[in-house]
């Protein structure tokens, strides 16, 4: 096997791990939960949950 054909397969494994590395990174939710300081707290009269949160 040729050198340079060794050296071009690596090159473009290099690229397509590379790429598929970026593409997966953007592809990422950026979905943050937190809980709020105080807590949010709602009421509800009358119904069978009284308090929600």
């Amino acid at each position: 096997m040729d050198w340079w054909a060794v050296l071009q397969i690596v090159i473009g494994a290099s690229i397509t791990i590379g790429f598929v590395v970026w593409l997966e990174n953007i592809r990422k939710p950026k979905l943050v939960l937190r809980i709020e300081d105080p807590p949010a707290d709602a009421t509800y009269q009358g119904r069978p949950a009284k308090n929600a949160r």
